[in-house]
C-alpha cells in the first residue's frame, strides 16, 4: 500500500513544554495538535484465532514497532501485526489498574453460547414514538425547531425500575434547558470517619435519579443507525441532565451509560441509554480523582494529556482521530477491544462541551462502532462517559473521557478475586483491526457514491 493513497497518519512530535503549578484553580487550555491525515481502521481478529501463531515475538512494552504507510505497525507475511508470544502484565496508567493479555486463551473451546434479546415489534416497544403513556412524564424532550409539541427527537424519562430512589420531583424541561432542582443528602454525611471505623454494618440511604434517554422516536436498535446530526441531539442530551443532576445539591458522582445488547445488560432492542445520579462516590472513582490530582501536583501536568500525547506519539494504539477527539485502544486495556476517547484539548467537564464538540464526537463514536459492528455481528457493547466528579477540586488535573467496549469475553473467577482481567486481544493488534475496518468502510462509502454519481 503506497502512502500517496493513505498519508502516514502519526509522525513523532517536537518536544512538548510542561506547564508549571499555578495557584489558580485551572490552568489555561492546551491542545494536543492533530497529527497529518486520519487514522482509519482495522480487519477482523477472530476470536478463534491465537495470534501467538501470527508472527515473531515482540516485547510491546519495551519496544516501538516501524510504522507501516498506514500508520498501522509492521505486519508478517499474513498481514497481522506482530503480537507477544508470552502472557504479559501492563498498568494502566489512569486508573492504576493491571491486565494481563494472554493471546493462547482465544483457542480456548466454547460450547455455551450468549443468548440473544427478543425480536420486539415496533407496535410494542414503550420507547417508540406514539406510546409515550408507557413511560413516565419526561424530564427532558429534545425536539426540531418549528414542530408540533407531540413531534420529538429524543426523549428522557425516569426509569420505571430504578436503581437509585428519586425522591425530589423532576419537571419537564424545555429543549435543552435545565430546571433548578431540589436537595439529595449526600450517602457520606451518615457517618463520621470515627464511626465508620467501629461501625461494621454500615447503612445509608442511596438518593439521586435514574432516567432513560430513548435517542430516538424510530423502532431503531443502534447508534449507528442515525444521522450524526441526530447523535449529536443524543450527546447533547447527556450534557444538559449531567448538568442538571450535578446542580443537584448532594449528588456527589453522575454517570451516563449504554448498553447494547444481552450480554452488555439490556433489556430492550430499541436504542437508548441511561443516566444515573447518586448521592454515593463510588471508591474506584474517588481513587482516580486521587491519582490524576497527585500526578498533577508531581509532574505539573495534566495525566490524560500525558498519555494522549504519548498515544499520538506511538501510534500503534491509536484508532480514529478527528478535529477534536482521539480514539485509541489503552495501553492496558482490560478488556479485548476497548477503545478510550478523550478530547485533544484539556477540558475537565463533559457537560460544558459546546453543541458542536458534541455532534463531532458522536459522529466519531459512530464510526468506531461501525467498525465494531462490522467486526463482531451482532456486537454487544457497553459506554461510559466519566467526567469530573465532586471530589476532583482541581479542574486542571481533571480530563474527561469515554470508554466503549464490545462484550467479546467473560468475567470469570480470577477476574472477581484479584481485579485483574485477563485479555486475549493485544491492543496493539485490535486498534490495526479496527482501522484496517474503517478504512474499508470508508472506501465502500467513495465507491458507492461514485457509482451514484456516474449514474
Amino acid at each position: 500500500m503506497s502512502a500517496s493513497h493513505f498519508p502516514t497518519a502519526r509522525q513523532p512530535k517536537a518536544a512538548v513544554s510542561r506547564a508549571h503549578p499555578s495557584s489558580e484553580p485551572s490552568r489555561p487550555e492546551r491542545a494536543i495538535p492533530p497529527t497529518p491525515g486520519i487514522a482509519l481502521v482495522g480487519l477482523p481478529f477472530p476470536p478463534s484465532t491465537d495470534p501467538s501463531a501470527l508472527g515473531p515475538a515482540l516485547s510491546l512494552g519495551d519496544a516501538k514497532a516501524s510504522r507501516d504507510s498506514d500508520g498501522g505497525t509492521d505486519t508478517g507475511g499474513d498481514g497481522h501485526p506482530e503480537v507477544a508470544r508470552v502472557s504479559q502484565t501492563r498498568r494502566d496508567a489512569l486508573t492504576g489498574r493491571w491486565a494481563i493479555f494472554a493471546p493462547g486463551r482465544n483457542s480456548r473451546p466454547a460450547e455455551i453460547g450468549d443468548s440473544a434479546l427478543p425480536r420486539q415489534a415496533g407496535h410494542s416497544c414503550p420507547f417508540c414514538g406514539g406510546h409515550e403513556q408507557y413511560t413516565p412524564a419526561p424530564s427532558l424532550v429534545v425536539r426540531e425547531p418549528n414542530v408540533p409539541r407531540e413531534q420529538w427527537s429524543v426523549r428522557v424519562v425516569p426509569n420505571l425500575y430504578p436503581a437509585v430512589s428519586q425522591d425530589h420531583p423532576v419537571s419537564e424541561a424545555g429543549p435543552l434547558l435545565d430546571e433548578p432542582a431540589e436537595g439529595v443528602a449526600p450517602s457520606e454525611a451518615i457517618f463520621s470517619d470515627e464511626e465508620a471505623d467501629h461501625n461494621l454494618f454500615q447503612v445509608t440511604e442511596l438518593h439521586g435519579g435514574h432516567e432513560v434517554v430513548i435517542e430516538t422516536p424510530n423502532h431503531l436498535e443502534s447508534l449507528t443507525d442515525l444521522s450524526q446530526q441526530h447523535a449529536g441531539r443524543v450527546f447533547q442530551a447527556y450534557a444538559a441532565r449531567m448538568r442538571y443532576w450535578y446542580d443537584v445539591p448532594g449528588v456527589e458522582y453522575v454517570v451516563t451509560f449504554k448498553n447494547v445488547g444481552a450480554a452488555a445488560g439490556a433489556s430492550l432492542r430499541h436504542t437508548h441509554s441511561q443516566v444515573i445520579a447518586t448521592s454515593l462516590l463510588p471508591p474506584s472513582v474517588s481513587e482516580i480523582g486521587q491519582r490524576v490530582e497527585n500526578h498533577f501536583r508531581r509532574c505539573a501536568d495534566c495525566l490524560l494529556c500525558a498519555t494522549l500525547l504519548g498515544e499520538l506519539e506511538d501510534g500503534r494504539r491509536v484508532v480514529l482521530e478527528s478535529k477534536r477527539f482521539v480514539a485509541y485502544c489503552p495501553f492496558a486495556s482490560r478488556m479485548p477491544y476497548l477503545v478510550r476517547i478523550a478530547p485533544r484539548h484539556h477540558s475537565d467537564r463533559f457537560e460544558t462541551s459546546s453543541a458542536a464538540d458534541l455532534e463531532e464526537l458522536a459522529g466519531l463514536v459512530q464510526g468506531v462502532l461501525h467498525s465494531l459492528e462490522a467486526t463482531f455481528a451482532p456486537c454487544a457493547y457497553n459506554y461510559t462517559i466519566h467526567t469530573r466528579p465532586r471530589n476532583v477540586a482541581s479542574p486542571a488535573s481533571f480530563h474527561w473521557w469515554m470508554e466503549l467496549f464490545p462484550r467479546l469475553t467473560k468475567v470469570a473467577g480470577f477476574e472477581w478475586s484479584s481485579d485483574c482481567f485477563i485479555n486475549p486481544v493485544p491492543p496493539e493488534l485490535a486498534a490495526t483491526h479496527l482501522r484496517r475496518e474503517q478504512r474499508g468502510r470508508t472506501k465502500r462509502t467513495v465507491s458507492r457514491k461514485s457509482a451514484e454519481f456516474s449514474d
